[in-house]
């Protein structure tokens, strides 16, 4: 209910949603809402849908459950990580597999955290940061982030912690290189 005691800025709108085992309680933008309101007024869909609410979206207006019915929620109870980074790991490749956005900001893991009803992350910026020096996550581009190939194999194994040691020796970070001799010198 978080939702309703926080100010609405211009252009926001406060959708609360409940039946069918579904329940939601979001702030939308002016578009969302106008595309809702012509859906209870006509009972059909007007084409076409709002940028940020069409699915694959990742914003508070998008749908709770894409691909297969699974929803962030029971995502990260299947997943139970251990530690803020497995959290984030596991974020990011919930946005990239069931959400199909390949490059995200903290900002949109932090939604994805809150919207999968998790424990706050305690410092998303350095925890996101961690991520990319375990080489779980890599730059995407414009401050955008995406998953390596690493952190896909940290998420498919958990929750087994046996299958997560394995799946991390079998893809290593890689070492740093030694600054050359030359360097070393100057």
């Amino acid at each position: 209910m978080a939702a309703k005691e926080k100010a609405l800025k211009d252009g926001e709108f406060h959708l609360s949603l409940e039946g069918g085992g579904l329940s939601l309680d979001r702030i939308v933008n002016e578009a969302v809402a106008q595309h809702i309101v012509a859906i209870v007024m006509t009972g059909a869909a007007p084409a076409p849908a709002p940028v940020g609410f069409a699915p694959g979206a990742s914003r508070l207006g998008a749908a709770p459950a894409l691909q297969g019915g699974v929803t962030a929620k029971a995502f990260m109870a299947e997943k139970r990580p251990a530690t803020d980074i497995e959290k984030v790991a596991c974020l990011a490749y919930y946005l990239s597999k069931y959400r199909d956005v390949a490059g995200f900001k903290t900002k949109e893991l932090t939604e994805l955290n809150r919207e999968a009803a998790q424990v706050p992350l305690s410092n998303a910026s350095a925890t996101a940061r961690n991520a990319v020096s375990e080489k779980y996550l890599a730059p995407h581009g414009g401050g955008k982030k995406q998953i390596t190939v690493r952190g896909e194999a940290l998420v498919e194994a958990l929750p087994d912690r046996e299958a997560v040691k394995a799946a991390l020796e079998q893809h290593a970070k890689g070492k740093r290189r030694k600054a050359s001799a030359k360097k070393a010198k100057k």
